[in-house]
C-alpha cells in the first residue's frame, strides 16, 4: 500500500501540473472538469481505496510521534517509551543493516521475549538471510498487575494500545536504522498470532507481509475489517488446534470467531486473488495458495493434520516451520 500511495501522489501531482499549464482554461472550467472526472471514474471500490490509503498515511505519521524513546543497549535490549508508557524489545541485526528487511516477532500469552526466542530458535537463520529481527514484549493489564502477560487484540484482554505500539515500534526501527520500508513484516505465535490478524484487519500499512502461527482473527476485528487491503499473509495451523476454529476440522460451528478458511478467503478475495488447488507437501501438510499475475501480493494457508496448538515441530509434523516462514517472506522480497 505504501507503493500505491507514492504512485497516486505522483499521478495527482502530474494532473495538477497539466491543469496549471492550460492557461486558457478558467478555474471554474477546471473545477467543473474535475468534478465530472471524479463522478465518471471513481467507483465505490476506488473510493474506499483512496480513503484507506490517506487514512493509513495520517495514522503512520501520528503513531511515530508517540515514540519518545528508542534506546538500544549493548545486549540488544531496547527501552521504548510509547505514548508515555515504558515498553521493551530485543533487536538483532544482519551483517548489512542498512536497507535490510525488518521482521517483527510477537510471542504468545504468558511468555517473555526471551522464552519465545528460545522456543522457536529462528533468530540465527533470519539474520543470516539478511533480516533485522525485532522482538517486542507484551504487558500485563495496567488495571490488574496480577493478570497474564498478553497482547491486547481487541477482545478486552487489557487496555494496552498494542495495535499502535507494534506499528510505531516498527516504523521507528525503519527510521533509526534506515531499513527497507517496503519489506517490513510481522509474525506471531498463539496470542501473538491473533494480534497479527488484528493488525492486518485494523492496522495501517506499516507491514507488507504477515504470518500467523496458531492464530485466528477475533470476532471484533472480523466485524470491523477493512474493505480495501494490500498485503501478503501466511497462516499455519493444526487441524486439532481448538484455538483456531476451522470448517475442515468441524470446530468453526462452535466458535464466535470466524472460521480460519473464511479469514483466508477475506485476505484473498478482497484483493481479487485466485485460490489454486491445494498442494500436499507431505501426508500431513496441505498448502493453499491465493495469488494473481496482476498482483505482487499472495496469501497462503498451511493446514497440518494431527497437529495441536503450538509452533509445529518438523519431527512431528514434517514441516520445517522456521524455514517455511522465512521462505514465504523471502518470496515477497523479489
Amino acid at each position: 500500500m505504501k507503493k500505491t500511495l507514492i504512485v497516486l501522489l505522483l499521478l495527482t501531482l502530474s494532473f495538477q501540473v497539466v491543469a496549471c499549464n492550460k492557461t486558457n482554461t478558467s478555474q471554474d472550467d477546471i473545477e467543473s472538469t474535475n468534478e465530472k472526472v471524479v463522478e465518471e471514474t471513481i467507483s465505490p471500490e476506488e473510493d474506499a481505496m483512496w480513503q484507506q490509503i490517506f487514512a493509513d498515511k495520517e495514522d503512520r505519521e501520528n503513531l511515530i510521534t508517540k515514540i519518545t524513546k528508542f534506546n538500544v543497549a549493548s545486549d540488544n535490549r531496547i527501552s521504548i517509551t510509547y505514548d508515555g508508557v515504558e515498553r521493551e524489545g530485543l533487536i538483532f541485526f544482519p551483517e548489512n543493516v542498512k536497507g535490510s528487511p525488518l521482521l517483527v516477532m510477537l510471542h504468545g500469552s504468558g511468555m517473555s521475549m526471551e522464552e519465545f526466542i528460545d522456543m522457536i530458535k529462528i533468530n540465527d537463520e533470519a539474520t543470516a538471510r539478511g533480516y533485522t529481527v525485532l522482538y517486542l514484549q507484551a504487558k500485563t493489564n495496567p488495571d490488574d498487575k496480577t493478570s497474564v502477560i498478553q497482547w491486547n487484540n481487541g477482545t478486552g484482554l487489557n487496555s494496552n494500545d498494542d495495535l499502535g505500539f507494534i506499528q510505531a515500534a516498527a516504523l521507528k526501527a525503519e527510521e533509526k536504522y534506515e531499513l527497507d520500508a517496503y519489506r517490513t513484516y510481522v509474525a506471531g505465535f498463539s496470542n501473538g498470532a491473533f494480534m497479527v490478524h488484528t493488525i492486518a484487519a485494523e492496522g495501517n500499512s506499516t507491514f507488507e507481509g504477515f504470518c500467523s502461527v496458531a492464530g485466528d482473527m477475533q470476532e471484533h476485528s472480523w466485524e470491523s475489517k477493512k474493505e480495501y487491503i494490500e498485503l501478503s499473509f501466511l497462516e499455519i495451523f493444526g487441524l486439532k488446534d481448538d484455538a483456531v476454529p476451522s470448517n475442515a476440522a468441524g470446530t468453526a460451528k462452535f466458535a464466535q470467531a470466524p472460521a480460519i478458511e473464511d479469514v483466508m478467503n477475506y485476505y484473498g478475495n478482497t484483493q481479487k486473488l485466485t485460490l489454486h488447488d491445494p498442494v500436499s507437501l507431505s501426508d500431513k501438510v496441505i498448502e493453499y495458495t491465493y495469488d494473481s499475475q496482476e498482483s505482487e501480493f499472495k496469501v497462503q494457508c498451511v493446514a497440518i493434520k494431527d497437529c495441536h496448538h503450538g509452533w509445529p515441530e518438523e519431527r512431528l509434523t514434517t514441516l520445517n516451520t522456521n524455514k517455511y516462514v522465512l521462505d514465504f517472506f523471502d518470496s515477497l522480497n523479489k
